[in-house]
């Protein structure tokens, strides 16, 4: 009887054992780094891909993998002492492994500025103080984050007072609000006194909470942070394309009249949209005149600016003029000022359409423009793409 059974009893360990491996199959990028002169390989160098909690080093081979990737575009970077930063994007759109060499080029490596008078001491605080407050942001996150290793950190300032700042290493930034050790591959810096234009690479390491207060705290803190900022909006759009299968019938209006002491009728949506359960309110105006003095504005079906790509993970978004986005409840790292009394944002195309997936990435990060709260947004208020807000 068992014997007669046997057979079919194997057939289904056989299967299921196939099914769960299949399951747990995820793409991964895996290959070599080596001396773009030498042709030796380069081992234990930082690889890791931007943006996310995923990365480690080659071995003394050279040798690497980045494993359990989900569809879509990726920065890799690679960076060791005396090399070049190697900047490779990478696109994944199947199961297979996909294979690269990359090759890194020496670099001279510039040592530490040495301070040898009182008068470049008091400058180079200054300038210390200017790049920390806008490159980590004066949120309550930034209050509580710092660089390790500040000593790496070059400036030079012309007589204009632009100020650049370089690093030939990783910045070492420990985020004690939300709970991360951040790899942050500096690229580029420039403040002046109308605006601050800096590029980094970012590869987040969780540390271990050692105390109750931070085992509670952080995973709040990270909530917080992400609720009500531009990648939980871009994310939230994408979802309510989906949910609402793309429909561009434009929605119906009520008039509020409760307003009537202020001889004022509020215009507001007839009905509740995924975006307006996620805590947003939009509307679009064709211009921004001044903070918080916008042009006319018009209740609009957000799937206007959406359009599916070719990758189903990905999304193109298109607009002119502005979007003006409303988050109706606390902001978090924000302190109680002008704009996060309001939780305003405004923002714009500065170029004709880009592609952002359904994590609320996008690619081209000078393609959108933001004003009011999203425009204070730095370094210490970022959160790697991979994590994600437990629905409740």
């Amino acid at each position: 009887m068992f014997k007669k059974f046997l057979p079919l009893i194997l057939i289904i360990l056989v299967s299921s054992q196939l099914a769960i491996s299949q399951e747990h199959i995820k793409p991964r990028i895996c290959g070599n780094i080596i001396d773009a002169e030498t042709r030796e390989p380069i081992a234990y160098a930082n690889i890791f891909i931007s943006n996310s909690s995923i990365g480690g080093a080659s071995d003394e081979n050279g040798y690497f993998e980045l494993r359990n990737l989900s569809y879509g575009r990726y920065e890799i970077i690679a960076s060791v002492i005396g090399y070049e930063i190697l900047k490779a994007k990478v696109g994944v759109y199947n199961d297979s492994r996909r294979n690269f060499r990359f090759e890194m080029y020496k670099q001279p490596i510039k040592f530490p500025e040495v301070i040898v008078s009182a008068r470049e001491s008091r400058k180079r605080r200054r300038q210390l103080n200017s790049f920390r407050r806008n490159l980590l942001g004066t949120s309550q996150n930034g209050k509580k984050t710092y660089i390790k290793n500040e000593d790496v950190i070059r400036f030079t300032e012309n007589k204009h007072g632009v100020l650049w700042a370089f690093a030939d290493e990783s910045l070492e930034i420990i985020n004690n609000s939300l709970g991360y050790r951040i790899q942050y591959v500096l690229d580029e810096f420039e403040l002046t006194n109308e605006y601050v234009k800096y590029i980094g690479y970012p590869h987040f390491t969780e540390i271990t909470a050692t105390t109750f207060h931070d085992s509670v705290d952080w995973p709040d803190n990270r909530k917080n942070t992400y609720t009500g900022s531009l990648r939980h909006f871009l994310t939230t759009i994408c979802e309510n394309y989906e949910i609402t299968d793309g429909d561009t019938v434009s929605r119906k209006y009520i008039k509020d009249w409760g307003d009537v002491v202020d001889y004022r009728t509020k215009i507001k949506y007839a009905d509740i949209t995924h975006i307006e359960d996620e805590g947003f309110f939009v509307m679009k105006t064709k211009y921004l005149k001044g903070v918080g003095r916008a042009g006319k504005r018009y209740l609009v079906n957000n799937n206007w600016f959406l359009s599916e790509a070719d990758n189903a993970n990905e999304m193109h978004l298109q607009f002119d003029g502005f979007l003006e986005v409303k988050y109706d409840n606390e902001f978090f790292p924000f302190e109680n000022n002008y704009f996060s009394s309001r939780n305003v944002s405004w923002i714009n195309m500065t170029c004709d359409s880009t592609i952002l997936d359904k994590k609320g990435r996008y690619f081209d990060i000078y393609a959108i423009k933001t004003t009011g709260l999203w425009s204070k947004e730095r370094v210490a208020d970022m959160l790697p793409f991979d994590y994600t807000i437990e629905k409740e």
